[in-house]
């Protein structure tokens, strides 16, 4: 399969390489919409591909923290039911409902959040000169195909989804890169290691 797209270095294998499908629009009906669907392979080694494990097990934590936080926010967040309970004014009970669909939007997110919070700490956490995840979709063989018209997925998103697509790209890629650069300025600050396992 070649080096290693994450390294440059490590022999590589096909159990470890990564799998992308990609898809174009193949014929357009009426009725009906067809593809053409490609299931392309980044050469991975195996020293990347447990480097890639390590950082995405933080990744997962940081969800499981999430879980919790939002579980104990469920607990607290009905603040308007027990102040109605009290026979408080309307405009108090108004600006507790408002309050309390804030809080349970926000504790509803937050084990997404700090799930790719804990991936940009894994990626700023990995061995020197190897790539994060991410970077697959530099690979040039999905490069080519996606200057030629090709998407990620096995079909391409409506209107609607695309659009709620882009926002959660939005949203998340910049999670992850507050806290990926945040780690690297405290890494370098304090002359951290990488996660164990890097070259």
């Amino acid at each position: 399969m070649g080096a290693c797209w994450f390294c440059g270095r490590g022999g590589t294998r096909e159990v470890n390489a990564v799998k992308i499908e990609m898809s174009a629009l193949a014929e357009w009906r009426v009725q009906s919409l067809s593809w053409r669907v490609r299931s392309l392979e980044v050469p991975r080694c195996s020293t990347c591909r447990k480097a890639h494990e390590r950082a995405r097990f933080v990744g997962w934590w940081g969800s499981g923290l999430g879980v919790v936080g939002a579980v104990g926010g469920w607990w607290i967040a009905p603040t308007h039911w027990m102040l109605q309970a009290a026979n408080v004014p309307a405009e108090v009970f108004i600006l507790a409902l408002f309050f309390d669909i804030l809080v349970a939007g926000t504790i509803t997110a937050l084990p997404v959040s700090l799930y790719y919070a804990g991936c940009g700490v894994g990626d700023a956490l990995l061995p020197q000169g190897v790539k994060c995840m991410r970077e697959a979709d530099a690979f040039p063989d999905i490069v080519a195909l996606a200057e030629t018209g090709w998407h990620r997925g096995r079909d391409w998103p409506t209107w609607a989804e695309a659009a709620v697509g882009w926002l959660f790209d939005a949203y998340s890629q910049s999670i992850y890169q507050a806290a990926k650069t945040l780690t690297r300025t405290v890494r370098h600050r304090r002359g951290l290691s990488p996660l164990r396992g890097g070259r």
